[in-house]
């Protein structure tokens, strides 16, 4: 009966009712609790962490009954006549019904359970609880295995022991050596001080095993930043924006700038969003003071905000900004702040095209949602939101237009400089570079890559294929935990990068004449 309350309470927010009889949930607005394992957001999360009261209309306790009388008796005719009788997954099935609803308002707003709803907040946090290993599957004589790829230095799973190119094979007791990689991440995490036994097979044919303390792992958002020898520096803003965003792009800013920064790239590729106050803060460093970064428009005119700068001494370095079709929502704000003020040139394809905020509400049980609650504008009053009116979410979230989608008008507005850009399909770059495509012989030369440098970890690479030695070095330089080193490998062949690097030196050329 507690299951089904909560259902009944979670169907009538998620229609945009507010309860007037047995008040089940009370919702707050207010982000966070971290006590358990991170995971990736999905493209095209941006949450607000500022909390607004429900305005909802009040609706009649007799409306109410009529809706958990169904639910009620629904749920009776599933006990009675379904194959699975009582023994069915209460809890999966009022998250499929509640996400159903939730879908047919919008595509980002979502239902997540209690165990989900920690992992969001964590992920906003910027940390987890874990061991401290990145891991990766791998195909050898046609058998998948789960392999370590990287261990954190001062991370639980270092202090045990653990290192690079070792096999998983046990679990606790758990044979996982034909289970893949997410699976095997799920049976290491757990609570906090907790010990999780993890069995390993090395190179050399040795095996081991290790007793692991699980403990606070944080997880940086941006996980590289170099200066090349040009004076381009670069900085993967990636990850998402999580809390501790703004303040790990602050450091590795002024850590560039005392090397001589002359010029700077920043790479919002596969970034999915995230925090929009991160993004704000970010977009700020950039622009000078009264300059419009990004507004909100919501249910009534007390809801709508405009976000400007307040630096009156913003940095004056060349920027690009690097994108693709996986840069969503917080980071489109960035991007077309940017591009809106004319402050950076975008480099890549076009972005995904979301713009819609999100709340963040916790629900009593534990569980919570995600519902939009606004519509963001660039500065040149742009909305980058696509068209999700066909339903079509499989093409939505892969960013393909249907027949019926692609004859929509887009909105045309102009830059501060009088350049027209346009809204209602993500951030068009103003250099549009595809990026290389990653073929089967990629694959099969990282998967080659990966077990020379297991076997071979300290043996020269000279005389081997080129690609393969490429990935050799990447692979190495992560073992070690050199980002630096990791992130200028993966970026030699990348022709979005390059093309990066050619917008910005003109500018270099000029700023020192």
């Amino acid at each position: 009966m507690q299951n089904l309350r909560g259902a009944i309470a979670y169907f009538l927010i998620c229609c945009g009712l507010t309860l007037t009889v047995a008040r089940a949930q009370e919702l707050k607005s207010v982000p966070l609790n971290s006590d358990s394992p991170s995971f990736s957001l999905s493209t095209g999360s941006s949450f607000s962490a500022t909390g607004k009261s429900n305005s909802a209309p009040v609706v009649r306790g007799a409306t109410i009954k009529a809706v958990t009388s169904d639910v009620r008796e629904a749920m009776e005719v599933i006990d009675r006549n379904h194959v699975s009788g009582a023994g069915r997954n209460d809890e999966r099935i009022f998250a499929t019904a509640i996400n159903q609803m939730l879908k047919q308002l919008d595509p980002h707003s979502t239902y997540y359970t209690a165990d989900k709803f920690r992992e969001l907040t964590n992920d906003n946090l910027g940390q987890y609880f874990g061991t401290g290993i990145t891991i990766a599957d791998f195909k050898r004589d046609g058998v998948s295995g789960t392999y370590i790829i990287s261990v954190t230095k001062g991370t639980p799973a270092y202090s045990a022991g653990l290192r690079f190119g070792d096999q998983i094979t046990k679990v606790e007791r758990a044979d996982v050596q034909k289970r893949n990689s997410d699976e095997v991440r799920d049976l290491i995490r757990g609570p906090e001080r907790s010990i999780v036994t993890i069995e390993v097979e090395r190179a050399d044919g040795t095996r081991g095993s290790f007793s692991v303390g699980r403990g606070r792992v944080s997880q940086r958002t941006i996980p590289s930043s170099f200066l090349m020898e040009n004076g381009v520096g670069y900085i993967a803003l990636t990850e998402g924006f999580s809390y501790t965003t703004a303040t790990e792009f602050a450091a590795a800013l002024g850590r560039l700038k005392q090397r001589g920064l002359q010029a700077l790239v920043i790479d919002l590729r596969g970034n999915g969003g995230g925090l929009m106050e991160q993004a704000i803060k970010i977009a700020e460093s950039f622009l000078p003071a009264g300059r419009v970064i990004v507004s909100e428009r919501g249910r009534t005119r007390a809801e709508d905000r405009e976000w400007r700068s307040r630096n009156v001494h913003p940095e004056t370095m060349p920027l690009t900004v690097l994108v693709d079709e996986n840069t969503a929502s917080a980071s489109e704000i960035f991007a077309a702040a940017m591009q809106d003020n004319d402050r950076a040139v975008i480099v890549g394809a076009r972005t995904f095209g979301k713009g819609l905020v999100q709340d963040i509400i916790p629900l009593a049980d534990g569980s919570g949602l995600t519902l939009t609650s606004e519509r963001y504008y660039a500065p040149s009053g742009r909305s980058i939101q696509r068209d999700y009116s066909d339903g079509h979410l499989y093409d939505y979230f892969r960013h393909v237009s249907t027949g019926a989608l692609i004859d929509k008008p887009s909105f045309a507005a102009r830059t501060r400089t009088g350049r027209v850009v346009y809204g209602g399909d993500g951030i068009q770059p103003d250099i549009p570079i595809a990026a290389r495509a990653w073929t089967e012989k990629d694959s099969l030369d990282y998967e080659k890559a990966f077990f020379f440098a297991r076997e071979n970890f300290a043996s020269a690479i000279p005389g081997i294929q080129p690609s393969i030695e490429r990935n050799v070095r990447w692979f190495r330089a992560t073992a070690a935990g050199d980002n630096e080193n990791a992130a200028k490998v993966m970026l030699e062949n990348d022709p979005q990068f390059q093309a990066a690097i050619t917008s910005v030196a003109p500018a270099i050329q000029a700023k020192n004449k």
